[in-house]
């Protein structure tokens, strides 16, 4: 075994105890704006910058973290990081990585939506103690990752992978990584006041069918309040004329309408109480003529009669 192997077998065994603090304290949820460029930045990462909350532009800090309980040996160790869910991960303990694979997912201003980002140079705090940062530069925190109704309470973090050189140059060992506080994303899309102006108007101008049955409801109601209102508010002026239905009498009494009763099925509908019951009027005498002209047709004439009396007395002296 040469000296290289050695020291990963030391940082290994090292590495088993090794603890990771991570600041500031973070948030139990954060909200995730979709830009059209295809960005998808977390808003307030880890939490507002030092000025505030800024609502119309990058908001968010640095993360910072410290490794307890870790001795290197004399040894150099890198430190990248990318969000993922809790529950899965970009690389293994013990896993060979090219260096030139680490680079091309690298983010930076030109690539802006590349998956991982890497750290300050660790600073070392003590024997065994390390401190670095990640987005130092304020990059903005993008998350790739597709939502969806069943996996939008996912559990997520932001995972530190650290590496260190592995025997053969130009590759890096993964020797574990560490999980950030746990959160939830939700999304709020952008829509501009007049879009919203837009959508409300097209919803109003397309009513459904159950506004649709609302509506015939309210008219008819409205209806209904309309001709017993205006039966009070009429009675005493219309009736006044002396033209006015409601002023014309059967034999001595005058007609006594109640404009609240059902009315009788072929009689007119409207608002007008003098026209409703000058209709009805008319109506109650069409049916009293047509009564009388089917009286008239039954009724026998009186020569008939007096030839079946006198038949019916000529049966009777027959018989007697």
């Amino acid at each position: 075994m040469d000296n290289k192997e050695q020291s990963i077998s030391a940082l290994k065994a090292s590495f088993k105890n090794a603890k990771a603090v991570f600041a500031p304290n973070f948030s139990d949820k954060y909200q995730r704006n979709n830009k059209r460029t295809g960005r998808k930045n977390l808003r307030c990462f880890p939490c507002c910058s030092k000025g505030g909350h800024f609502p119309r532009r990058f908001c968010g800090a640095p993360v910072e973290v410290t490794l307890k309980n870790f001795d290197v040996h004399g040894s150099e160790f890198f430190a990248w990081a990318g969000f993922t869910t809790t529950d899965l991960s970009m690389f293994t303990p013990g896993q060979i990585v090219l260096e030139t694979r680490l680079e091309s997912l690298r983010r930076d201003r030109a690539h802006p939506t590349a998956p991982l980002m890497q750290s300050t140079v660790p600073e070392k705090k003590g024997k065994s103690t390390h401190a670095f940062s990640i987005n130092k530069n304020n990059m903005g925190w993008h998350y790739e990752w597709k939502s969806n109704k069943h996996v939008r309470y996912d559990k997520h973090c932001l995972k530190v992978y650290i590496f260190v050189r592995a025997p053969t140059e130009g590759q890096l060992m993964c020797l574990g990584s560490f999980n950030s506080p746990e959160f939830t994303i939700y999304c709020r899309r952008r829509i501009s006041k007049s879009s919203r102006s837009v959508k409300k108007k097209k919803a109003s101008l397309a009513p459904t069918s159950e506004s649709k049955k609302r509506k015939k409801i309210e008219v008819m109601s409205d209806s209904s309040i309309s001709s017993a209102s205006s039966v009070s508010s009429s009675s005493s002026s219309c009736c006044d004329s002396e033209d006015c239905a409601c002023n014309e009498k059967i034999g001595n009494s005058k007609v006594d309408f109640d404009f609240n009763a059902k009315l009788i099925p072929g009689f007119p509908v409207a608002r007008d109480p003098c026209y409703v019951l000058e209709q009805n009027l008319k109506r109650k005498k069409q049916i009293k003529t047509e009564v009388n002209k089917k009286r008239t047709i039954m009724r026998p004439a009186a020569s008939d009669v007096q030839l079946f009396l006198s038949s019916l007395a000529h049966l009777r002296a027959i018989h007697a």
